[in-house]
Parts: structure tokens; C-alpha cells; sequence
């Protein structure tokens, strides 16, 4: 997709049989797509995506090492069975590819928006339209189940609201574990729960709204997020417990049918 931005703007992509063509939305079946040839692309100087030339040489060497030493090694087929396959080296080492790429490019706001780095729904008027901003929640919270969850689901989430003017964030933390019974009597130290490993760090959800208050936003959330938990209901298994908010304003928003039992 990062490619992609740079689409029919007269920009030279290298093609299946090696040619420099103009790169348009009519020679997509014929350019080369392989990485090495995506990585040239992003870091040729002519093209200036990069934010500068640092910049340029890092994400170069970056990519160009994961692909000779790193990737075609780990991805090769008869590689995918065996014990010692450093599933988590691989995984840290993508994350940081990412984190290089994202953060070393051109990016517009509308670019932002497609790579769901910016909601949408900060775009619109004041007015807190539910059916408009809900397909943004949905699609982050999708995201937040499929990618940023350990496999066997976690203790608890802990989302807190902050505020810009009328733009409200929502910042997802995972909690390494959680105690019911502690929470309903009010000694429950969320700040000693959460994981502050950058590796699991969620992104943010934010949405413009018509208010200011606090206890308003926590409204606004927990509709948005009432009306996922009744669409996803089995998804949300991996979560045992959702906090939203700090003192004085702390409520549990969803409490899995194994934590309900356990009571």
C-alpha cells in the first residue's frame, strides 16, 4: 500500500523484464513486487518518499538484511515445521521493519487515514454520530483482538480517556493480571498491572465529539463498545476483564463468562 500512494504521480517502478516504467494504476499486473524491488522503490533518492537521506540509507540496509539473512530463511518451506523456529525473533524483527518504515516516510493525513493510523472519524463535525463513527471502533477493536493479543488472551485491558478540545483518545493498556474483588472495594492498583513493553503497546481510538465532560466521552465509548460486545461477543473470550477510565471514574465495561463464574 505504501507503494500504492505514489500511484499515477509520473513516479519510475522496475518492472517483471527490468524496464523503468511511470508507475500507474495500468502496469500493476506487470511491476516487479518482489521486496528488494519494493525496497528500492521507497529508498530511490529520485522518488523522495523518505523523510530524509538517514533515513533513506537505514531503511534500505534494514530491509535489504532481513530479506537476504532473515526472512528467506525463516519462510522457506522446510522451515515452517521445525522446533526451533524463532517465531518471536521474526515477529520482533517485522514490528521493527514496520516501526522503521512508517516512521521514515512521506505521509499525508489521507495516507494516515488509509493505513488506519488516523481514524477517520476525527474528520467529521462535532456532532457524535454513532452509525459513522462505529465502523472505525469496530475495525480498531477487530484489530486490537486479531493482532496485539497474546494467543491465550489476557487478564485485562485498561482503556483511559483523555481529551484535545472535542477530540477524545481512548489508549488501550494490557494488564498483566487482575483481581475482581480488589476492584469492587476500591484497592485495586491499576499503575502496578500494566505491561510497559513497547512490543505490546496498542494503538490509540479517537473520535470528535460535541462535549468536553469526561463522563459524557465514557457514554460515548461505552455505546460504541456495548454495541460491539453484542456483535462479538465470542471474540471478546480472549479479554477477561475491560476497565474504562481511572479515579474517580473507573467502570467495568465487560467481565467474560470465566471471570463470572469465578465469582
Amino acid at each position: 500500500m505504501i507503494a500504492q500512494f505514489r500511484i499515477n504521480k509520473g513516479i519510475k517502478i522496475r518492472t517483471k523484464n527490468n524496464q523503468f516504467i511511470p508507475y500507474s494504476s495500468n502496469v500493476e499486473d506487470i511491476i516487479d513486487s518482489t521486496l528488494k524491488s519494493l525496497n528500492d522503490f521507497i529508498t530511490s533518492p529520485q522518488n523522495n518518499i523518505t523523510v530524509d537521506k538517514k533515513i533513506r540509507g537505514c531503511i534500505k540496509k534494514a530491509v535489504d538484511v532481513w530479506r537476504k539473512y532473515e526472512r528467506n530463511g525463516y519462510f522457506h518451506k522446510h522451515n515452517l515445521h521445525q522446533s526451533d523456529n524463532k517465531i518471536d525473533d521474526v515477529r520482533q524483527m517485522t514490528s521493527f521493519l514496520y516501526f522503521l518504515i512508517l516512521g521514515g516516510i512521506r505521509i499525508n493525513d489521507d495516507e494516515k487515514r488509509r493505513l488506519g493510523i488516523i481514524s477517520r472519524s476525527k474528520t467529521i463535525n462535532n456532532d457524535f454520530d454513532l452509525e459513522y463513527v462505529y465502523s472505525d471502533f469496530q475495525s480498531w477493536f477487530n484489530n486490537i483482538i486479531e493482532y496485539d493479543l497474546p494467543k491465550n488472551g489476557i487478564p485485562g485491558l485498561w482503556i483511559l480517556l483523555t481529551n484535545e478540545g472535542c477530540l477524545w483518545n481512548a489508549k488501550p493498556y494490557l494488564m498483566k493480571y487482575f483481581y475482581i474483588d480488589e476492584f469492587e472495594n476500591g484497592t485495586f492498583n491499576f499503575e502496578d498491572t500494566i505491561n510497559t513493553n513497547h512490543l505490546k503497546s496498542i494503538s490509540s481510538f479517537s473520535w470528535q465529539s460535541n462535549t468536553d465532560k469526561l463522563i459524557d466521552a465514557n457514554l460515548q465509548f461505552i455505546e460504541l463498545f456495548d454495541r460491539f460486545e453484542s456483535n462479538n461477543a465470542s471474540a471478546l473470550s480472549k479479554i477477561d476483564t475491560i476497565i474504562l477510565g481511572g479515579k474517580p471514574m473507573t467502570q467495568l465495561i465487560h467481565l467474560s463468562q470465566k471471570e463470572k463464574g469465578s465469582r
